[in-house]
């Protein structure tokens, strides 16, 4: 029952909406994306945003497969993995608009 309270929490507190992206092995071709709603009910769907008036996803993050497994079992630092001066491992995006309301969770 916590659990739940707190993830109604910090949807309410983030508000924001992400999507990531996974490519088999280039990223920019046949990705798959998965959305994260933190503005509705917190879920994690397939597919594209398909969201509600006035909302926009809030960053981008594209991963090749086999990076997205090496940072999800912890064998890759994340902060490596976004990198700038390492090409092709993953990339992001952030909305320059959104930059001005970042999150206060405090």
């Amino acid at each position: 029952m916590k659990q739940q309270n707190a993830s109604k929490v910090i949807v309410k507190k983030i508000g924001l909406v992400y999507q990531i992206k996974i490519a088999p092995k280039k990223i920019g071709f046949n990705e798959l994306a998965y959305t994260i709603d933190l503005i509705r009910k917190g879920e994690v769907t397939k597919g594209a945003y398909e969201g509600i008036r006035n909302a926009y996803i809030y960053a981008i993050f594209s991963f090749k497969v086999e990076n997205f497994v090496k940072i999800a079992m912890g064998k890759m630092n994340p902060q490596i993995a976004f990198n700038p001066f390492i090409e092709g491992l993953s990339t992001w995006f952030q909305s320059i608009s959104s930059n001005t309301s970042y999150f206060n969770l405090a």
